[in-house]
């Protein structure tokens, strides 16, 4: 995911970020890798608010490198 990837998709509400993460965390707990996929996928389209668009792209490294741990650690204290 590069940071500074144009896009016509609505960016991301500050307010929705700790419910997406929460949600995404239901995943990684679950070792659910199909849904975690789907999920970052159509997050992907979509550009983060300041200061969560590294957290995103590091979740998106993290799930690349099967870092389970490195998911979690990334999702901790979130929603």
């Amino acid at each position: 995911m590069d940071a500074g990837r144009k896009t016509d998709k609505a960016p991301i509400d500050i307010d929705d970020v700790p419910g997406i993460y929460a949600h995404l965390k239901l995943y990684v707990e679950d070792f659910n890798d199909e849904a975690i996929d789907s999920m970052l996928n159509t997050l992907a389209k979509h550009p983060f608010p300041a200061g969560e668009q590294e957290r995103f792209d590091e979740l998106v490294k993290a799930h690349h490198s099967v870092d389970w741990e490195r998911m979690m650690e990334l999702l901790e204290g979130i929603g």
